[in-house]
């Protein structure tokens, strides 16, 4: 889920800066929630993870090495004709990506994700 909180306010007693190793992933853990906010290093979009070994299989071992919005963008921009396809699934299932960032790739007047 993306977050709505600024980079600003991840700061202590609540959110606690992680080093991963081998990484230059900005991560911080709740201390109340337990959830872990990354900023993706291509958009920089604050996403929201249960589990660090999410965030770690999302934003690291991933051949991208990006968030879901990223990764969608990217897949919309090689290959334009799947973007009907993926929205509709989206739309039936209600499970969008993480991030808003893959937004940028849907041409506006092609596509609706609202109905009118």
């Amino acid at each position: 889920m993306e977050s709505s909180i600024g980079i600003a306010k991840l700061t202590s007693p609540h959110y606690v800066p992680w080093v991963i190793k081998g990484t230059s992933l900005g991560v911080w853990q709740g201390t109340q929630e337990g959830l872990y906010r990354v900023l993706c290093p291509r958009c920089q979009c604050l996403t929201t993870y249960e589990t660090l070994d999410i965030a770690y299989r999302e934003m690291v071992l991933s051949e991208r090495k990006c968030c879901q919005g990223c990764r969608s963008r990217i897949s919309f921009e090689k290959n334009p004709g799947i973007i009907g396809m993926i929205l509709d699934f989206w739309c039936r299932t209600g499970n969008f990506p993480e991030v808003t960032s893959w937004l940028a790739a849907v041409p506006q007047k092609q596509f609706s994700l609202w109905a009118e």
